[in-house]
């Protein structure tokens, strides 16, 4: 379900991660996020979207910073069939962030009012409805200028500052190199190799970096994969299995259940 936050923001002394989108609006001050063991820095006026499968947390914030967020949960957004420039970087894990527009902060308000509980649920139940109903097509065609935007930008915008809280670097290559080669049979070795590494120590710095294990964080990605498969394709649930990296059926259904909390046939069926 959407969900909505606003406020001065409150760091945080450990990361957390949830299977949402979430839409951060710095309207002024200054916010910096971590994700994993990189640190983004966000100044007023900022727009920013992440995937919160990726351990983050609150760091930073100037004593006037006041945000809005709302969270978007995944199947919505997959349905949407967004352009790849943006789906795809989002579910790789990184944080895109485009400047506000004059309608942002406004728009934040009004679904924060949209999003209300009524006072009176039998009788606002259906207005309830409608109103989450209208922010979510809203939402959508933000996240399509978000798109636009992205796609006339021949760089990162100058805007987003990115520190790295390890100066090797070593977690983030690994990182990304499972992000680009998921769906290939990876072992913990090749991947330790990615980033010159011995494996042992592979799987301590990516760990202590990013919250999860290796194995724990190639099968997130391989899950968001077939999420994507089976809410805008047709595709089989075996062929789903092969293209998200899982070379045996009863471990894709496994490990999307044990993720998920449904089989691949009962999520794609939710979403009818």
């Amino acid at each position: 379900m959407l969900t909505f936050q606003e406020g001065p923001p409150n760091t945080m002394s450990e990361a957390h991660r949830h299977n949402d989108i979430e839409l951060t609006l710095v309207v002024c001050g200054a916010l910096s996020i971590e994700f994993g063991t990189v640190r983004r820095d966000f100044p007023e006026r900022t727009l920013c979207a992440f995937w919160g499968a990726m351990p983050h947390r609150i760091v930073g914030g100037a004593s006037e910073t006041f945000v809005f967020s709302v969270t978007l949960p995944l199947p919505a957004f997959l349905l949407w069939n967004l352009p790849q420039h943006l789906v795809k970087p989002l579910l790789d894990g990184r944080a895109l962030c485009t400047p506000h527009t004059a309608l942002d902060e406004m728009s934040m308000r009004r679904w924060r009012a949209d999003l209300a509980e009524p006072t009176d649920v039998a009788h606002n139940d259906a207005m309830h409805t409608e109103n989450a109903r209208i922010v979510m097509l809203e939402l959508e065609a933000r996240l399509r200028r978000m798109a636009r935007h992205l796609a006339s930008e021949s760089h990162t915008p100058a805007q987003a500052r990115t520190t790295s809280t390890l100066g090797s670097g070593k977690a983030e290559r690994m990182a990304q190199f499972i992000a680009e080669n998921f769906a290939a049979p990876l072992r913990v070795e090749q991947i330790a190799r990615s980033a010159h590494v011995h494996p042992t120590y592979a799987m301590h710095i990516f760990r202590e970096a990013l919250g999860v294990s290796l194995i724990e964080f190639l099968t997130q990605r391989r899950i968001a994969h077939a999420q994507t498969l089976l809410a805008t394709t047709e595709s089989s649930i075996a062929e789903i299995a092969v293209a998200s990296g899982f070379h045996t059926t009863s471990r894709f259904y496994a490990a999307f259940q044990h993720t998920c909390g449904k089989t691949p046939r009962a999520y794609r069926e939710s979403l009818r």
